[in-house]
């Protein structure tokens, strides 16, 4: 297993995305306050891609949840 994870929480107030290392948890950032995250998805070949689907349509990360578009 390696070192470190990435986790991406969607909620009813936006994502979280969080940093988990050894047994240490914290918060990289957050976005889309206010909205429900309804999916999140990752890519295989690229995992730093990640993908939202929100009711207004699907947003894409491209550097693991730092900015969306």
């Amino acid at each position: 297993m390696a070192d470190g994870a990435r986790v991406y929480a969607g909620t009813y107030d936006g994502v979280q995305v969080l940093s988990v290392r050894s047994g240490q948890c914290e918060l990289v950032s957050e976005a889309f306050s206010g909205e429900v995250v309804q999916a999140v998805w990752g890519c295989r070949e690229k995992t730093e891609r990640v993908f939202l689907g929100l009711r207004e349509g699907l947003h894409r990360s491209d550097d693991a949840g730092l900015h969306w578009r």
